[in-house]
């Protein structure tokens, strides 16, 4: 039998610099093919005048600039100005000196700095429009990315679910839907914590097809499971106490992200729990390089983003939910982010 490992917030840390150093890398290489470190001025830089010199979108400039602070390459002296470093600087192509083909011989994850580049000028990911095909219909047709991309999913998962278990209290509550819940491993875990709860999968046919051999029919837990197919940027067909939602809105846009939220809030009885487990940007925890990192993945690959708790008030605002708060976990590597289903939004 495989050994169980436990996973400590810094090793996790650490495994997130492995693996995304070269997203890093061709984040910069972006932002010497938009000409940033040349148009940046030895003062502070104003995000809406460079994004205006530079003809991109200036929300996504801001975004790329922030990944790029957080990792020491440019300096942010407010949420929209930066300013040079020594390393910025030697990264101007202009400049006499200059190492900006040291880092572009370095580039690591070919493709991702013309994504990222276009992402910033357009403000939304041309994966599209590059490849034919969204990421996931690209995925889908290479059978060996699929298998990596699934398993990194997967582990993630079974590791959060150990975490998530025991700090979602669900002791009042009798059905738990999990939507975008993927093969189930994290209602799989909180059915087996709390025996007096029932569960909803909600996810598109194929996931749902796949789920977890506890959840199908002749599981351990397939009497206190139901599985639903459908897709919940269209409707959420499921009535439940508690709706969860883990790592999904990341992976869109506001307008997506509200529109998902609204469709959970048309069906939500009064006082139902609307959960989000995804990552703070701004949390002041040791895990800010990460999350702007996976920011600007996101919006590369698919259109998504990363969100700071202020920006989650605004969706659950804009969907008719009341915001509660977010509690934040292992120093801000996930937090739990929470609203309420009321009469007052129908």
């Amino acid at each position: 039998m495989a050994r169980e490992l436990t996973h400590s917030g810094p090793v996790l840390q650490r495994l997130a610099a492995l693996a995304f150093g070269g997203a890093l890398t061709a984040f910069a290489v972006a932002a010497l093919d938009l000409s940033v470190f040349e148009a940046m001025d030895d003062e502070p830089s104003d995000v809406a005048d460079l994004a205006r010199r530079l003809e991109v979108d200036r929300a996504a400039l801001n975004r790329l600039l922030r990944v790029l602070a957080t990792h020491g390459i440019v300096e942010q002296v407010t949420p929209q100005r930066y300013r040079h470093t020594d390393l910025s600087r030697l990264l101007d192509p202009t400049a006499a000196g200059s190492a900006a083909d040291m880092l572009r011989m370095g580039l690591a994850q070919q493709g991702v700095e013309k994504l990222a580049a276009d992402a910033v000028r357009t403000g939304r990911s041309m994966f599209a429009q590059m490849h034919g095909k969204n990421f996931f219909a690209h995925l889908a047709e290479d059978q060996g990315a699929a298998d990596v991309f699934n398993r990194t999913m997967t582990g993630n998962m079974e590791r959060d679910s150990r975490r998530l278990v025991d700090l979602l209290d669900l002791s009042g509550d009798e059905t738990v839907a999990d939507i975008g819940g993927g093969r189930g491993q994290l209602l799989r875990a909180l059915l087996r914590r709390w025996p007096g709860l029932d569960g909803i999968l909600f996810d598109l046919r194929p996931v749902v097809d796949t789920a977890d051999p506890e959840l199908r029919a002749g599981g351990r837990l397939a009497g206190r499971c139901a599985l639903v197919a459908g897709d919940c940027q269209e409707s959420v067909p499921v009535v439940a106490d508690v709706y969860l939602l883990k790592n999904v809105l990341h992976m869109w846009d506001d307008d997506t992200g509200v529109r998902v939220l609204r469709n959970i809030a048309a069906v939500a009885p009064e006082g139902a729990r609307v959960i989000l487990v995804e990552q703070l940007l701004y949390s002041g925890g040791p895990y800010e390089a990460t999350g702007t990192l996976l920011d600007m993945i996101m919006l590369s690959f698919l259109g998504g983003k990363e969100r700071t708790e202020p920006e989650f008030a605004e969706l659950f605002t804009a969907a008719g939910l009341s915001f509660r708060g977010a509690t934040q976990i292992d120093d801000g590597l996930i937090a739990l982010i929470e609203g309420r289903a009321s009469e007052t939004r129908r």
